[in-house]
């Protein structure tokens, strides 16, 4: 489906960045089981990755970066492995460093071309360019930078920033607000159904629906529903055979 908007605005985690949580702790499960040691846990590199995977997916807040990370999800992981609560105070700050170092080191690794070459795409048709995402204002904005992709937009919008979550119609009503843009020409791309395309349809905004191999149904992913978004990709370059 060809699509004529003025406004392309895109969700962040699994969309603009894929989820690299499970990659990270892999490669700092070495340096936790370190930590743990030096302080009087031995744990095993296995029971390191499977807890903070269990407690990733099970802990969640307000405005939570599951890809920056969260102090109550490190708790949460320590708790599981048997670490006393008296050391959560010295272990916590230690645990999220070594963690947001590796995320750093691992996004600057990946090849960011696809998502850079859309993105130009975009603006050299002259569209202007959007974040809206649940997110924290400073990881979401660190995160950008990192990729390098922040200043192709016009605004970043974090659901901590707005005080409201997607799927809230009211996320989007604000951002539509807040960016100044006419919903009859914007194209929303998300990759969840019910926290993106549901919601975003609901406040007339057209959707693209971006779903790929890596994209699995999880406990807060779910495609089983009645979202219908106005296009699909298996790619984030797709766009630029949709939009013009």
């Amino acid at each position: 489906m060809k699509m004529k908007v003025k406004y392309v605005a895109f969700d962040y985690g699994n969309t603009l960045l894929l989820d690299p949580f499970v990659d990270v702790v892999s490669g700092i499960s070495d340096k936790i089981m370190d930590i743990l040691k030096r302080n009087g846990y031995n744990v095993e590199e296995k029971e390191v990755v499977s807890k903070w995977i269990e407690s990733n997916e099970n802990t969640n807040g307000p405005h939570y970066s599951h890809f920056f990370q969260e102090r109550p999800i490190v708790r949460d992981f320590l708790g599981n492995i048997g670490v006393k609560p008296r050391d959560y105070a010295f272990l916590i700050p230690k645990i999220l460093s070594e963690y947001r170092q590796e995320l750093k080191k691992f996004i600057l690794e990946i090849d960011h071309t696809e998502v850079r070459e859309t993105l130009e795409y975009l603006k050299d048709i002259n569209k202007k360019l959007f974040v809206w995402s649940n997110e924290r204002k400073y990881s979401l904005e660190t995160v950008l930078k990192w990729i390098d992709i922040d200043p192709y937009f016009d605004k970043i919008i974090s659901s901590e920033e707005i005080k409201s979550e997607k799927p809230d119609i009211e996320f989007f009503k604000k951002c539509i607000e807040m960016s100044g843009v006419e919903k009859e020409g914007t194209v929303y791309v998300g990759d969840d159904p019910e926290k993106d395309i549901i919601p975003a349809s609901k406040v007339g905004l057209k959707t693209i629906l971006y779903k790929t191999e890596e994209h699995k149904p999880t406990s807060w992913r779910r495609y089983n529903t009645q979202a219908k978004p106005n296009a699909v990709i298996k790619k984030i370059s797709d766009i630029k055979k949709i939009i013009f």
